[in-house]
């Protein structure tokens, strides 16, 4: 069960990359999509590692990471949903500078936050095989 998982979460994070790609997503739900990201490679380390909340109690940073890979995805589901306008880039008379530039923090932060959560889910698989603590 371990292993279909594993592939499952794989095969999604690859089918995130490349179908916005394939297929003619309008800019949110690309957004959208990029944004499991982060939460995909969260799940990906835990089905790997299997670790318990009182493994990782004492790692603020870990578990601020995993806290902050939820807020892109908040923002964009609601964005989606149409309870906030952050993402809608076809605006009559252009795109802002400030919301121009909110794009671009969000798209960074799904970026670090995603391979910070790979990070963790490597170094915790490396460390599990050798019987050390996380």
């Amino acid at each position: 069960m371990k292993t279909f998982i594993s592939w499952t979460v794989s095969f999604f994070l690859l089918a995130i990359l490349f179908l916005p790609r394939v297929m003619d997503l309008p800019y949110p739900q690309q957004l959208l999509l990029r944004s499991l990201l982060p939460i995909c490679a969260i799940i990906w380390g835990y089905n790997q590692v299997r670790f318990s909340f009182r493994e990782i109690k004492g790692q603020w940073f870990r578990l601020t990471v995993y806290g902050l890979s939820l807020l892109p995805f908040a923002i964009c589901a609601l964005s989606c949903a149409r309870v906030i306008s952050l993402t809608n880039i076809h605006i009559a008379g252009g795109i802002s500078a400030q919301r121009r530039a909110a794009l671009v923090a969000l798209v960074v932060s799904i970026a670090i936050l995603t391979v910070f959560d790979l990070y963790f889910a490597l170094r915790d698989g490396s460390r599990r095989e050798r019987d050390l603590p996380l």
